[in-house]
């Protein structure tokens, strides 16, 4: 879905991997940052395995995961 949106960095990686309709892109990477801080560090499959973890995150709580994206400055 083209809805107008530039993303950068990881998020912009994150949307190549699920699009940007499953969910905000600014909390499945809030959410990857809390369990590992540092994203680098992942391998591919890791990056994409963490990503579907915190799309499950994501899903379960919006609330909680704007609270965590905004906590972090996302």
């Amino acid at each position: 879905m083209d809805n107008g949106k530039t993303y950068r960095g990881y998020q912009a990686a994150i949307v190549a991997m699920i699009g940007d309709n499953a969910a905000d892109p600014r909390h499945i990477e809030a959410w990857m940052r809390n369990e590992h801080g540092a994203l680098d560090a992942l391998s591919p499959i890791m990056f994409k395995h963490e990503i579907m973890v915190a799309l499950e995150c994501t899903v379960a709580d919006r609330a909680l995961s704007e609270s965590l994206a905004q906590s972090m400055g996302i």
